[in-house]
């Protein structure tokens, strides 16, 4: 009867666990759709959140060196990373 009561104790804890992970893992989600801008066009599912702010950090990364490289011209700058993204 212990072990019973043992087993049950720590399926409560388990699912207690994944209940504040998956919260936790919405409310990240939640604010990278604000940060992205996403919140306007309701709902969206975890995959499309993760590909756009892959896509966000990427493109933020190749105007970056683009600017770096380049000047304050943002056209040039534009137009080089647009060529260096293309294969």
């Amino acid at each position: 009867n212990n072990l019973t009561e043992y087993s049950v104790g720590r399926k409560d804890q388990a699912r207690e666990s994944a209940r504040a992970r998956r919260a936790a893992e919405a409310d990240l989600f939640k604010q990278l759709e604000v940060l992205l801008g996403l919140s306007s066009f309701g709902r969206q599912d975890k995959a499309t959140i993760i590909r756009l702010a892959m896509a966000a950090v990427k493109a933020e990364k190749i105007l970056k060196q683009g600017l770096v490289v380049f000047g304050d011209d943002f056209n040039t700058a534009y137009l080089c990373a647009v060529l260096a993204a293309s294969p």
